[in-house]
């Protein structure tokens, strides 16, 4: 029987983990959050605690809240709070895990979510968001083992073989990632998300009667379907593919540091640095630094989407104006990119090394490259976030770029995409 994914994304919903009756003030609290009044809810739950401050449902459901609205900070420290409150509690521990992971603690949340599984052995929900968090820590080792252990635990639930489909797929043996999809298929044949990973890996292999077996289907979603032709139709012999938005976001550091190499540029000078629009919690941010010791600068409002995007409203991925914390060599630009880019590329003429995409939008993107399209030259590496496979992919990144890429005059040589995780990434001829 199908089983729905236990993986998910991060936890929006309030949730009751004490037993008895609420009191009042948190009754009111949580009907507040399940309507989506989160303002009202997070000032409900500190009501709460004012008076009864080992509240662990208040505690819990206020960092849940604070991660929804995109303050880092006091997010966190709610939800280590409800982790000392509920450290016997499977349920609390995976929770927790969720929450810290939606924030880029990845440290904090293995911890609590491998508390969760340690706990509760058959805690599959805990064990499935593990994988990922491990995978966005880079440990592929641990994500392995433990997606091996949810197929192992739980043979008959899809999610299960779509997450080891994630961790052990290779482009260039993509023989156990179609074992992994063919069996999520076989579970759920509803399943969109089983149907796109098995398609594309066979059309990888080669196998296009498969492939086309396979995405042909009426259920599958013509967007993604396109985005796969996209990615087939442009790649070259050495065009990478990826389950993984770290794993591409530094396939694209190591070729800027070639590109780097070939151009001559040395250590002193003039440096070649590597941009970001669209930082947010400075996840990737992080990722990038970790790979390039040069300087890196990354650009954001910090108040979210300035429109509507994908059923999201204005204001969606807000920090509420909170900065993340980022290494010693990475320079953050607060404010529109409309106003804090040109400052920047008046700077410096050296080209960029680098230059990551994740603003989403259209409009957003297509100015990011315009104001710095005099630092975008031959071997800069462009990554985009959102590029493909998203309803409508073709009206955003994907968009921004081509325009600009007419405009500039630019030849653009693939490096790598991933249809699981939308990225695409280009080098400038």
């Amino acid at each position: 029987m199908a089983r729905r994914s236990l993986a998910g994304g991060a936890k929006k919903r309030p949730t009751r983990y004490e037993g008895g009756a609420a009191s009042d003030l948190l009754a009111r609290a949580l009907r507040a959050h399940r309507k989506g009044a989160i303002g009202e809810a997070i000032e409900g739950y500190r009501a709460v605690l004012a008076g009864a401050p080992r509240s662990l449902d208040a505690w819990m459901n206020l960092g849940t809240a604070l991660v929804q609205v995109g303050l880092a900070r006091a997010a966190e420290e709610a939800l280590l709070e409800a982790g000392a409150l509920g450290a016997r509690d499977a349920r609390v521990q995976r929770d927790v895990g969720i929450g810290l992971s939606a924030l880029g603690r990845h440290e904090l949340a293995l911890r609590a979510l491998t508390e969760a599984m340690r706990l509760d052995p058959e805690q599959g929900g805990a064990r499935l968001f593990a994988i990922r968090v491990a995978l966005d820590a880079g440990d592929r080792d641990a994500a392995g083992a433990w997606a091996r252990e949810a197929v192992a635990t739980r043979p008959h639930d899809a999610s299960a073989h779509l997450e080891l489909h994630r961790v052990v797929f290779d482009d260039r043996a993509p023989g156990p990632a179609i074992d992994a999809a063919s069996s999520a298929l076989a579970i759920d044949a509803a399943d969109g998300v089983a149907r796109l990973f098995l398609g594309a890996a066979l059309w990888m292999a080669g196998d296009l009667a498969g492939a086309h077996a396979i995405l042909d289907d009426p259920s599958m979603a013509p967007d993604r379907r396109e985005a796969l032709a996209f990615a087939f139709r442009s790649r070259l012999a050495t065009t990478r593919f990826f389950a993984h938005r770290r794993e591409a976001l530094l396939l694209a550091a190591a070729e800027s540091a070639r590109s780097d190499e070939a151009a001559g540029v040395d250590a002193v000078g003039d440096v070649r640095a590597t941009v970001e629009l669209g930082v947010r919690h400075g996840v990737s941010l992080r990722w990038l630094a970790e790979a390039i010791s040069t300087p890196i600068h990354g650009f954001d409002s910090f108040e979210g989407l300035p429109t509507h995007w994908l059923g999201r409203a204005p204001g969606a991925f807000s920090t509420g104006g909170e900065v993340p914390e980022v290494p010693a060599h990475v320079e953050l630009h607060v404010g529109l990119f409309a106003d804090t880019l040109p400052p920047f590329v008046a700077t410096s003429t050296a080209p960029l090394r680098l230059l990551h995409v994740d603003s989403d939008l259209y409009e957003s993107a297509r100015t990011g490259l315009t104001l710095l399209a005099p630092r975008l030259t031959p071997g800069t590496i462009l990554v985009f976030d959102e590029y493909l496979g998203n309803t409508g992919w073709q009206a955003e990144e994907h968009r921004a770029l081509e325009e600009t890429a007419a405009d500039r005059g630019w030849r653009l040589e693939p490096l790598a995409f991933s249809w699981i995780t939308g990225q695409a990434a280009f080098r400038i001829g």
